[in-house]
């Protein structure tokens, strides 16, 4: 499989401080993958790097191109889209303006065609219904929503998502997840994914690497049956 990832002992950290030791992690292309790990052991740290928003050493390979000294927009701009922890909407913004901020961010991939925004449109009916809403007075449900078909409207290679179902009802949980894997198995959209939801991770993804103290200490397949292994992963 060609990977849309790889990553190669890759380290960073805050103010001097490591936080990641060395990680090596690959995501290949039509592949949703899960990091998975307890509060503090560097996931959202990853991410952030990956992302361009730490400085770090090693190799993040993207593409089968090296992007680790690119600046975080340029990485955008080159198929990377990103949901934050907390969501990183414009609150002020309407929700078209915010689909627009990820039209102007994102790689716009003009092979994929408006077939790829319709769907998106579809998945998530919310950016249309709701587009001269300001965001900052929706749910957080109905927000992160709109996050990541911001983020999904750039048509992006990798979605990066940051803990996706933190302070969200299980039913719009589910509708996330299950508009996530349609994209996967409709359009082949690749997805990098922080999260503690253990139903989430067994939902969707088909490997789910394990952090610990800022190190990948297992790499396992993941299935619908993998709630139990997960849960004994967690509690390491």
């Amino acid at each position: 499989m060609d990977d849309v990832l790889r990553l190669r002992k890759l380290h960073a950290g805050y103010g001097g401080g490591a936080v990641l030791q060395g990680v090596d992690l690959r995501v290949g292309r039509a592949e949703i993958v899960a990091v998975l790990g307890r509060n503090g052991m560097g996931k959202t740290t990853l991410l952030k790097a990956v992302m361009g928003l730490l400085p770090c050493t090693g190799e993040i390979l993207f593409l089968g191109q090296e992007i680790a000294k690119l600046p975080s927009h340029v990485r955008a701009r080159r198929g990377l889209g990103y949901v934050p922890q907390g969501r990183g909407l414009f609150p002020s913004m309407t929700v078209a303006d915010n689909i627009a901020a990820g039209l102007s961010i994102g790689a716009i991939r003009r092979s994929r065609g408006d077939t790829f925004k319709g769907a998106i449109e579809d998945l998530f009916p919310i950016i249309t219904k709701r587009k001269s809403q300001i965001a900052g007075t929706m749910s957080g449900g109905e927000q992160q929503q709109v996050a990541i078909a911001r983020a999904l409207i750039g048509k992006p290679s990798l979605l990066v998502l940051d803990e996706p179902s933190e302070g969200i009802q299980p039913s719009i949980v589910q509708r996330i997840s299950e508009a996530i894997r349609q994209l996967n198995e409709d359009h082949g959209q690749a997805v990098l994914i922080v999260e503690q939801n253990i139903e989430v991770i067994a939902a969707l993804a088909q490997r789910c690497y394990v952090v610990e103290n800022g190190r990948v200490v297992d790499e396992m397949r993941v299935d619908r049956t993998s709630v139990k292994s997960l849960q004994e992963a967690l509690s390491v």
